[in-house]
């Protein structure tokens, strides 16, 4: 089962992404909210379909 999801312009301001060579290169995308202290982290999930594109 495959989603398709679109962030809004708010979220992708606040969502990071690295591929992770230890991880086969799969990238990790970590969604925050910046304005707490410490950082307050959402989400975060390895993106198998962006494998390769950064």
């Amino acid at each position: 089962m495959k989603s398709s999801y679109e962030l809004t312009e708010h979220a992708k301001k606040r969502l990071d992404e690295r591929s992770i060579p230890e991880f086969g290169n799969r990238v990790l995308r970590v969604v925050y909210k910046p304005t707490e202290n410490p950082i307050k982290v959402i989400t975060v999930h390895f993106d198998r379909s962006m494998k390769g594109k950064l």
